[in-house]
Order: C-alpha cells, then structure tokens, then sequence
C-alpha cells in the first residue's frame, strides 16, 4: 500500500502508478516490452500492509548503500524521469527506465572490471547472501528463510547448498579437532603405520 502525499489516501501500486502516471505495474507489461520486468513473488513481513525489511549482513553494508543511493538520486533526478522506477538511462532515452538487460549487461561489465569472473547476473548476489548467511556464518536455515522472504523451506535449502570447497575446509577444520582429542596423536600424518587393528 501507499500512502499519497496530498491527499493521505492510501492505495495500491497499481492505482498509484495509474493515477500519476498512467502506467501498468511493470510485470503486467506485455513480455516483448522493454520495460517488462518479472515478479516472483515472497513472503511479507507485514501481509497488510505488504511490506519487507531489509536486513543488512553487517550495518556498515547498509549505511554503504545508503550513502551510494543519495548519490544515485543526485544523478537520477536532472534525467527528469516521467516514471518512479529506480534505475533509469542517461544516455540513449534519458530519464527512460532501465530494461532487464541493459542491467545485466551493465553488472557483467563491472564484474569484469572488478576482475570477478566469469561475470555473474545480479542474482547471484541473493545466492551470495543466502550461501554467506548460512555456510559461512551458520545461521539455521529457518533464520535465513525469514531474512530472505522464501515462502517455502526448500527454497532457502537450495540457496544454501554447501560448496565443495566449504565441505573442504569443514573437514579440515575436523581434521584439526580430532588431533586435540586424547589419542588424536594417532591420526596425525605418519602415524598409520602404528595404529592398531582392533581385530
């Protein structure tokens, strides 16, 4: 829901867009529009009012995002867009709304230039988000669901499939433990050739 400024009325998206200015909500656009973006849906925090937090994975990646957004606006607004939506072009149709590929095609670009490669899709940023929460930090999986907005469990389980080299360096990690162990001297490199069978 939102909330009009003037008037205080309260209405959904797709009445604000049509009111001010007489648009669809993007993934009610025809698929061959190039201003056509998907929507696939998640779980609110708020089902009334249809709204979601955001949660940072550390504060310091949100007051990031919050200085480079001030300075987006600074840049966005002398493109006069006649739309809301966030990303928008300055050089061919200025001020026109970005379209799905010229926002993947500029996020290859800059993961080459970042040397991150292959270049990824911004998807795999929530893949990222997922697999960090989950395999690097630990957080249980029904955490990760709520911070992600899965409706289902599964969803958040495919997210979070170990890496190889995350199982790797888990067993490594165990590796070490069972050496501090009493008796772990046994499994130390070298030591086979004493170890005992028990038959």
């Amino acid at each position: 829901m939102i909330d009009e400024a003037k008037s205080g009325k309260r209405m959904t998206r797709q009445e604000y867009l049509k009111k001010h200015f007489n648009l669809l909500p993007r993934d009610q656009l025809p698929g061959n529009d190039i201003a056509f973006v998907g929507w696939k849906g998640m779980k609110w925090h708020d089902k009334v009012e249809q709204t979601a937090d955001v949660s940072w994975l550390h504060p310091y990646f949100g007051q990031l995002f919050w200085k480079t957004h001030q300075e987006y606006l600074l840049l966005r607004g002398p493109a006069k867009p006649l739309h809301p939506w966030y990303f928008v072009n300055f050089k061919a149709n200025i001020g026109g709304p970005q379209s799905i590929s010229n926002v993947q095609a500029i996020f290859a670009s800059t993961c080459l230039r970042l040397g991150i490669k292959p270049p990824h899709h911004p998807h795999a940023l929530r893949h990222l988000y997922v697999d960090t929460l989950v395999n690097v930090c630990g957080l249980p999986l029904h955490q990760a669901q709520v911070l992600v907005r899965h409706r289902s469990p599964a969803s958040t389980e495919v997210y979070a499939m170990a890496s190889l080299e995350a199982t790797r360096l888990a067993l490594l990690a165990l590796a070490k433990k069972l050496l501090e162990l009493p008796g772990g001297e046994q499994w130390a490199p070298g030591a086979a050739s004493h170890i005992q069978s028990p038959l």
